[in-house]
């Protein structure tokens, strides 16, 4: 297992992966353990991606992000990209370095 990332398995054999921040480990497991395109990390690793839904033929991987709002102070807040990288059998989730969520035991 990759330090950084949390793997459980789902019903029906389906998996779900939380990153918990892109750097060389990370990016070299998801890569080569997971088989992600090389565009899809570049996207997932940018903070100022704008939401976007993608598909790669090669790979039959699906790239969804969206923009998390996270408060500041006061009435300020920001908006940071949470990325989704899924196929048929698995989802692959990077939140922020601020993630609201994180994986917790599964249960019928």
């Amino acid at each position: 297992m990759t330090t950084g990332i949390t793997t459980i398995t789902l019903d029906n054999q389906q998996t779900w992966t939380q990153v918990a921040d892109l750097n060389p480990v990370t990016i070299g497991a998801l890569t080569q353990d997971f088989k992600l395109p090389a565009k899809f990390i570049g996207y997932m690793n940018d903070k100022r991606e704008r939401a976007r839904l993608e598909y790669d033929e090669i790979t039959g991987f699906w790239l969804l992000i969206f923009r998390e709002i996270y408060p500041l102070s006061g009435k300020q807040y920001e908006t940071l990209p949470m990325s989704f990288v899924f196929n048929q059998k698995q989802l692959i989730t990077l939140a922020s370095s601020r993630p609201i969520m994180r994986i917790r035991p599964y249960q019928n």
